[in-house]
């Protein structure tokens, strides 16, 4: 199974997210494993993605994920 990690951005003044709560919610649906990291700064609330059913993982924990996890991040 495929795993995706989402990690919380760490640039001063980002709030955007690589994935709503919607498409966590279609990709775990579809049979993948999803885990979000917590974000204080985060425009979308964290509790929205645990709802949606993905795992919750420490704010910048993303360097310890799983070696076959796609880390999902903004690009500048």
């Amino acid at each position: 199974m495929t795993h995706f990690w989402m990690r919380a951005e760490s640039r001063d003044n980002e709030q955007r997210a690589p994935l709503t709560p919607d498409g966590a919610a279609a990709l775990i649906g579809a049979g993948y494993r999803l885990t979000v990291e917590d974000s204080a700064t985060r425009i979308l609330p964290t509790g929205a993605y645990r709802d949606a059913g993905a795992e919750i993982a420490p704010e910048g924990s993303w360097p310890g994920a799983p070696g076959d996890a796609v880390i999902l991040g903004l690009k500048e």
